[in-house]
């Protein structure tokens, strides 16, 4: 299985637009944005995926490969600790 990960400053920006077909040629036609922009997760048709969880802070997903079920979550943590206990909750 293939994955693509990718942390770039910015990319959640208005100004910044990626253009659909970048993402199909990269086999990536299904997506999440979390609720202020700042993470998205990218998949192929080929997985199937169940969002558990979508918040300011974290998209948590699972998926089957090989038999198995797989438990991801990506995270963009506050830097405020206050803030911060609310994804300790969520996870």
């Amino acid at each position: 299985m293939k994955y693509i990960y990718w942390n770039i400053r910015g990319i959640g920006n208005l100004d910044t637009q990626i253009p659909a077909w970048y993402w199909h040629r990269l086999h990536l036609q299904n997506s999440v944005v979390n609720d202020n922009n700042k993470i998205w997760c990218l998949w192929s048709n080929q997985i199937n995926t169940n969002i558990l969880f979508n918040s300011a802070q974290c998209i948590a997903l699972s998926y089957i490969s090989n038999g198995s079920i797989i438990y991801t979550a990506a995270i963009y943590a506050s830097t405020k600790y206050t803030t911060r206990r609310q994804l300790w909750m969520d996870l």
